[in-house]
C-alpha cells in the first residue's frame, strides 16, 4: 500500500511539474512574440541619422559654451595649474600658443576599467562604454582676459569614436582582411559616391564630467600655490 501512495505522489509531482514546464515555455513564447517594441510607433518621430555632419568634427563641440571655468588674477600660475591638470590625468601637451591663448593637448585613447592608474575617464559610465567601442578624449583650454585685469581658462574635453569599415570576405584565406588597415577595400563608397576611409575617428561629444574634474584641479593648485584667487565659474551651458 505504501510502495502505491508513493508511485502515485511521484507521478503527480512529475504531472505538475510537466504542466509548469509548458506554462513557463507559452508564457516566454507569448512574451517573445511581442517583440521589443514595447510602445508604439511614431511614424512623425525623427530619423536616428537625420542629424547635422559637422557634428561628427572636433571643433563643432569645441565651439560650444563652456561649462565650468576657472578665474584667476595672474596668467602664468593659471596656465601652468592647467598644463599640471592635464598632465595628471594621463595627456600629453601638442601644442601651446600662448599669444592666442590656447592650450591643446594629443588625442589619447580612453581607459579600460582595469587601467586604475590612469585619470582620464572619470564617469563609470563613460568608462564601460570604453569597453564596446574604442574612444579617445581631447583636451583643450582656452585663455581669455576680463574687462577688470582677470583672466579665466576654459578647459573642453571632445570624445571620439573610433569607426573601421568592415570588409567582404569572399575566401577563407582572406580573413585576415576582414579587419585590416594596410589596404582600402575594394569598391569602398557610398551610396552618394563619396569614398570610404579604412579607418577614421569621429567625434561623439563632449565631456562636462571631466571638464568639470579639471577646472577642480586647476583651481586646487592655484590655491596651493597662493598665486592670487581663483574662482570656479559653473555654467549650464550644454
Amino acid at each position: 500500500m505504501a510502495v502505491e501512495v508513493a508511485c502515485s505522489n511521484r507521478a503527480g509531482s512529475i504531472r505538475v511539474s510537466t504542466a509548469m514546464h509548458k506554462l513557463l515555455v507559452t508564457a516566454s513564447m507569448m512574451f517573445l512574440l511581442t517583440g521589443c517594441m514595447l510602445r508604439p510607433v511614431n511614424p512623425n518621430a525623427p530619423i536616428a541619422t537625420d542629424i547635422d555632419p559637422k557634428s561628427a568634427l572636433n571643433d563643432f563641440w569645441f565651439k560650444k559654451p563652456a561649462v565650468v571655468s576657472v578665474e584667476a588674477t595672474h596668467i602664468e600660475p593659471l596656465w601652468n595649474a592647467a598644463i599640471d591638470a592635464a598632465k595628471e590625468r594621463s595627456f600629453i601637451i601638442d601644442r601651446r600658443d600662448f599669444r592666442e591663448g590656447w592650450l591643446s593637448t594629443q588625442p589619447l585613447v580612453s581607459k579600460q576599467p582595469f587601467e586604475f592608474w590612469r585619470g582620464d575617464v572619470v564617469n563609470p559610465v563613460a568608462e564601460l562604454q570604453c569597453t564596446l567601442s574604442t574612444m579617445r578624449r581631447t583636451v583643450r583650454f582656452h585663455f581669455t582676459r576680463t574687462a577688470d585685469g582677470k583672466y579665466i581658462c576654459e578647459p573642453k574635453v571632445v570624445v571620439e569614436r573610433y569607426a573601421m569599415p568592415e570588409r567582404r570576405i569572399t575566401a577563407v584565406d582572406q580573413y585576415l582582411e576582414a579587419f585590416t588597415t594596410l589596404h582600402a577595400a575594394e569598391d569602398a563608397t557610398t551610396e552618394e559616391g563619396q569614398a570610404i576611409r579604412v579607418e577614421y575617428w569621429y567625434a561623439d561629444g563632449r565631456d562636462y564630467d571631466l571638464e568639470r574634474v579639471l577646472a577642480e584641479s586647476i583651481r586646487n593648485k592655484l590655491d596651493a600655490a597662493q598665486k592670487g584667487s581663483a574662482v570656479v565659474l559653473a555654467s549650464d551651458n550644454r
